[in-house]
Formats: C-alpha cells, sequence, structure tokens
C-alpha cells in the first residue's frame, strides 16, 4: 500500500490550495464525499475541490482498513468476470468551467474501481497503457495501440493534480487499489505491431520493413483480383507473389538506413541526442518512411493501419521476401503463426519475451493479454508465457484468438483464456437456431472464452438491441454461458451506443451513431478526446451486478463447466434459452425467451429430473423470490428472464 499511501499523502498536502471550479458526475461519489455543491447549470454533477474529494475516497475505499491489502483470490477462470477499460477513456470528464473534456488518468479510475468491483467483475483488464507514437497519429491522441515504447507507461495517464510525481508510482499505486479490492490485473500487450515511429528506429532500424515517402500515399496491401477475402495459403500465397511481383508492388520498398548511408545515419542519431526530429530526418534525408500495416487476410476490407508497422522477427523470411537485398512484406508475413522465417532476429526476441516480466516485477501485474497473439511465431508465444510463468506461476494469459475452433494451439502454447466470437452470435439472438449455434461456439473451444455482447472493437450492445427489455435478458444469460468468462467492456453498463473503434463488424458510418450536438458525436475513444455518458440512467448495470452476483453465489457450479447439462440448451421451443448446471441432488438454471410471444415453462418439462415438481425462482426481470410449481408455471414475457434453482433426486437422469 506504499504507492496509495504516497498518492494520498500528496493530494492531502495540497488540497488546502485549491481555489478553482472542478466537476465530476455525482455518480462518483461512491464514497459519500460530503464537502461539495451544486450548479443549475450542470445538472447530474458536483463541484468538489478535486485533492480533497480523491483523498477522501481513496482514504475511505483503500486506506481506512489498515494493514496489508488482502491477497488477491486465485480461484478457477471460469468462476471470474471480467471488466475492460480504458483508463483515458473510462475517467474522462468536463471537469472545467470551459467545458473541456480532460483524459482520465491513473488516479482518476482509481477512485472508481470500487464501482467496477460492486459490478461483480474481480479481473480488470486494462487496453494498453503506454507511450503512444506521435507522428501519424490517428485523432486527436493517437491510438492506445500504436505503441512507441511498450517499456514506458503513457505520460498522459499521469494526473496534473499530482504534478512532480512519476507516473509509475500512480500506476503502482492503482494496482495496488485492485489488489486490495481482491481483483487481479491483466494488461493489454502488442508485441506484432508499434508505432510507425517507434523508440526502436534508432538503435535498430534494420527491425523494419520500410518503404520510399514519395510513395507512401499510394501504399496499400497486395490484392488479388477477382478472389474473396482469404488466407494466403496454397495456390492464393503463390497468386499473390505473382500480382505483386508483376503489379511492382515491391517498388514501394527501400532499404534501412543504416544500410544506405551509414556515416549521414549516424549523424541522425547524434542529432535526435540532443533533442533533434530524428523521424523527420529520416523521411527528408533518406526520403524513406516505416510500411503501413496491414491485415494478415488477402483482398481484406480494412484499409492499411497507417500508424502501426510490421515488426521483422525473422532476419530472412521466405526468399521470395527479398528484392535486391531489399526486405518487403506481404499478408503471409504478417501472420508468424502460419509462416514463420528461418532467422530468428534473436534481440527482437529477447525484447520481447522480457516485456510482460518487467511488467509483473515492477507493477505487480497478474494477467495478460495478447494482442494479434496468432499473428506471432508458435515458438515466440511459448516463450513469452515461461518467461511470465518464471515469474509468478498462476499468472493469466488470455490470447486474442477469436476462432474457437483454434484454440488448441493456443492451448499448447499455455493460455488460459481467447476472445472467442460470441458477440456475433448475440447479434441473431432470435434466429430460430440460435441455441444450437451458439453452443456449437462454446462446446468447440478447447478453452474457456470471454463472453462478451460488445467488446471494444464492435458496435456497442444498447446499438444493436434497442429493446432494453432483451438487452437486459442478453446481460443475464451471458452471465450463465458454460466454459466462459463474462466480459463487460467500459460503458456497456451505461448503455453506451458510440463505439469505441470499428475495427469488427463496423464501417465509417458507425461513428455517427449519437446527435450531432452530443459531445461524443464521431468520436472514437480509440483515436479521440472522448467520454462516457456517466449522466444518462436507465441502462443495464443494475441488470449486471444482479446477474453477476448470482452467478459468484453458485460459483461452484456455474464455474464448472462439466456440470452444465448440454442437452437443456436447446430446447423443442426455439424461443427459450435455458442453461442448466447440476450436480448431485441440486441444479442451477437460467430460463430467457428470446421471442415476442410469452411463455408458460413447467419445471417437469425443464429441470434434468422428469420427477421435479418445484423449483426456487432467486429472478424474474429483477430480484424476486417465488415458487415455480407443477401447478403454478413460470410465465415468462417477451424479453423475459429468470434465474433459479432446484432439489433433484441424486439418481434423476441427465446428460453432462
Amino acid at each position: 500500500m506504499n504507492s496509495i499511501r504516497t498518492v494520498y499523502n500528496t493530494l492531502r498536502e495540497r488540497g488546502a490550495d485549491f481555489h478553482g471550479e472542478f466537476y465530476i458526475p455525482e455518480k462518483w461519489n461512491h464514497a459519500g464525499f460530503p464537502d461539495y455543491t451544486r450548479s443549475a447549470e450542470r445538472p447530474g454533477e458536483i463541484r468538489v475541490n478535486p485533492y480533497r474529494f480523491y483523498a477522501d475516497t481513496i482514504e475511505k475505499c483503500f486506506l481506512r482498513a489498515g494493514g496489508s491489502p488482502p491477497s488477491v483470490p486465485q480461484k478457477p477462470l471460469t468462476q471470474s468476470a471480467v471488466y475492460g477499460m480504458m483508463p483515458r477513456f473510462y475517467a474522462a470528464w468536463p471537469n472545467g468551467a470551459d467545458g473541456k473534456t480532460r483524459p482520465g488518468t491513473f488516479l482518476r479510475c482509481m477512485a472508481l474501481l470500487p464501482l467496477v468491483r460492486r459490478l461483480g467483475a474481480d479481473i480488470l483488464y486494462l487496453l494498453p497503457v503506454f507511450q503512444v507514437g506521435e507522428k501519424y497519429r490517428k485523432g486527436d491522441l493517437g491510438s492506445v495501440y500504436s505503441i512507441r515504447d511498450i517499456y514506458r507507461l503513457d505520460d498522459h495517464l499521469h494526473d496534473p493534480l499530482l504534478d512532480g510525481m512519476d507516473v509509475r508510482v500512480e500506476f503502482r499505486a492503482f494496482v495496488e487499489a485492485c489488489h486490495a479490492l481482491g481483483m487481479r490485473v491483466m494488461l493489454d500487450f502488442v508485441f506484432r505491431t508499434v508505432a510507425r515511429d517507434s523508440e526502436l528506429i534508432y538503435d535498430h532500424p534494420d527491425w523494419f520493413y520500410w518503404i520510399r515517402a514519395d510513395r507512401e500515399p499510394e501504399f496499400h496491401p497486395p490484392v488479388l483480383p477477382g478472389s474473396g477475402a482469404g488466407k494466403p495459403v496454397g495456390e492464393t500465397l503463390a497468386r499473390l507473389y505473382r500480382t505483386a511481383e508483376e503489379s511492382g508492388y515491391f517498388d514501394f520498398f527501400a532499404p534501412p538506413p543504416n544500410k544506405t548511408d551509414p556515416a549521414r545515419w549516424e549523424k541522425i542519431r547524434a542529432a535526435r541526442g540532443r533533442g533533434g526530429d530524428a523521424f523527420a530526418a529520416i523521411r527528408n534525408g533518406f526520403g524513406i518512411t516505416t510500411a503501413p500495416g496491414f491485415s494478415d487476410v488477402v483482398n481484406d476490407r480494412q484499409p492499411p493501419w497507417t500508424d502501426v508497422t510490421y515488426l521483422r522477427f525473422y532476419r530472412d523470411g521466405d526468399t521470395r521476401a527479398e528484392k535486391g537485398g531489399v526486405p518487403y512484406i506481404l499478408q503471409d508475413g504478417a501472420s508468424l503463426n502460419d509462416f514463420p522465417g528461418r532467422g530468428k532476429n534473436r534481440e527482437l526476441w529477447d525484447y520481447t519475451v522480457g516485456v510482460i516480466p518487467f511488467y509483473e516485477r515492477e507493477y505487480g501485474i497478474d494477467g495478460a493479454r495478447i494482442d494479434m497473439a496468432h499473428a506471432l511465431p508458435a515458438e515466440l508465444c511459448d516463450a513469452i508465457i515461461a518467461a511470465a510463468r518464471r515469474v509468478n506461476p498462476d499468472f493469466v494469459l488470455w490470447s486474442e484468438e477469436l476462432n474457437p475452433e483454434k484454440g488448441g494451439q493456443a492451448r499448447r502454447s499455455g493460455f488460459d483464456v481467447i476472445s472467442g466470437f460470441t458477440y456475433m452470435n448475440y447479434k441473431e439472438f432470435q434466429a430460430p437456431d440460435f441455441n444450437e449455434r451458439l453452443m456449437r461456439t462454446l462446446n468447440r473451444s478447447p478453452l474457456p472464452l470471454t463472453a462478451a455482447l460488445e467488446t471494444p472493437d464492435t458496435p456497442r450492445a444498447a446499438l444493436v438491441c434497442r429493446d432494453g427489455r432483451f438487452l437486459r435478458m442478453l446481460a443475464v444469460v451471458n452471465c450463465f454461458l458454460p466454459n466462459t468468462l463474462p466480459l463487460i467492456t467500459n460503458g456497456q453498463e451505461l448503455a453506451e451506443i458510440q463505439p469505441m473503434n470499428l475495427g469488427l463488424d463496423n464501417s465509417e458510418r458507425g461513428r455517427y451513431v449519437l446527435p450531432p450536438d452530443d459531445p461524443a458525436y464521431g468520436k472514437l475513444a480509440f483515436f479521440d478526446t472522448s467520454r462516457l455518458h456517466w449522466l444518462r440512467a436507465g441502462g443495464p448495470e443494475e441488470t449486471i451486478r444482479i446477474a453477476l452476483a448470482l452467478r459468484e453465489r453458485f460459483a461452484g457450479l456455474v464455474g464448472d463447466p462439466s456440470r452444465f447439462v448440454w442437452e437443456s440448451a436447446v430446447t423443442a421451443e426455439k424461443n427459450l434459452t435455458f442453461l442448466c448446471y447440476r450436480d448431485a441432488g441440486f441444479c442451477v438454471f437460467c430460463a430467457a425467451n428470446r421471442g415476442e410471444r410469452v411463455l408458460s415453462l413447467f419445471p417437469g418439462d425443464l429441470l434434468p429430473d422428469p420427477g421435479a415438481s418445484s423449483a426456487r425462482i432467486l429472478y424474474r426481470n429483477g430480484p424476486c423470490p417465488a415458487e415455480w410449481t407443477a401447478d403454478r408455471p413460470l410465465v415468462l414475457e417477451a424479453g423475459g428472464i429468470a434465474v433459479g434453482s432446484a432439489d433433484l433426486r441424486e439418481d434423476a437422469p441427465g446428460g453432462t
């Protein structure tokens, strides 16, 4: 708790000197700070002395208990729930009188952690928090996935209230606060790509692919006319190389600057040490720049990723990947798991393998999600995981693998969980075969999945499902899926409709879903200064909280995939989803009406004991303790949802 106390003492010392205006959403005052005022011009907000407000919140939530923080429980992952947070977005707010939104910081997010814990999450997953690239940035802030230096925290996550303090102390305090609440902390790491102005350029220019600067506006991934989207395998790969050769695609590329003119390169590096703009000097002096990244799928609709570039993990890729001594990259080189080279870039491998252990030792993080893990060499993934587990054998590893059928390689590498694509299943929740397709997704995965109605890359659930009845129903269903970790994306509990990014299943039109006068209109949190609608009422927050509390109550059963009764999930009633877990003499179930007509359900028809004549309903569209008996059916209106339990005969039939 040393870093928390350092932050607390600094705030206490400076509180008397503040005389300005500082507003926060009233909802942020969860700890009951008493010294505030209201303004008729800013309904739903309160005016506070920020130093005293944050000091008071920290004292009540993290310091008042005294002693050492409780140990974070190492329970099975399938008994946990994850909250995904982008710090600069989650705690952003127009605090001043000027109405200008200030991005969130570690301090502001730390003060809001009790809201996340009360929601029911016990794993906090942070999108990247590292130094962001300056050149080629998208939006006014730049993407958090455009990482300039992965060994440095983003200085913008430092809070001005703590000026003079190192942002590293603030992040340590943040992690300590999570642990004090019994929450594990996972960071999102990106290893396959870096910002195009990465700090690595100046010591290792040969780790990059370079293109002619005058050709940059027309740079694009190689395409195959007349073909659909797909992986570059077999004849497709052969055609890809022939087409690239015939179209002059390789003419985009150039040698690294240290090979072109070593003496001039050393002068640029020396000038950089004196504060010069070395990246501009490379572009102007050599006429080259780093190559934009792009999808590893041939003919993908995504445009080039203009703010990031691929790293060269192999010194010598496919023999076709060199022309006149100049390396170039195609879609096969983007996906190194399927197309590894022959000569490892050992320095880059060592640099990459050392990242996660550094954050374990320096900050005490408990887990990591690896972005584009499927595009890394399997051997490198193995080394990354082994290094992380040497520091902490219980360290949690999450692979961004969307296809459950490919989870086998992730499991062999040592990953604990994969992303999956439950979001896509939920999009068609009223389809007659929804149950079958959802169960097929879950049953095909050799590892637990993150179960999500939305992700940072997809359209928001509240936009896809405008009917609040069904949105709340799906939020409960998502908490009872087998072999999963429920994942809530920041803002989901507030019924946000503005996406954070357009990366998956969206288009440019998807950024304009808010009214034009909304401060977040057209803004994507991945790139722009934006904020959540903290003043909005009527979201599914309470529903999520109750559902996760019920899941926690029966965690030993719901968190054990072997206890799930698969047959019960696919019922004759196509509008019904019935999820059931049974142990000797007992079961827990969740029943959801996905259709528009009323359903009347009887225990004997659904419970895994034909003789069962009653059950206890714990939740029915809200907390509602009641008995469910054979002569009194459970009635579910459109979008109705119920959670309950029942006693069974120990010898009752029922498959698992």
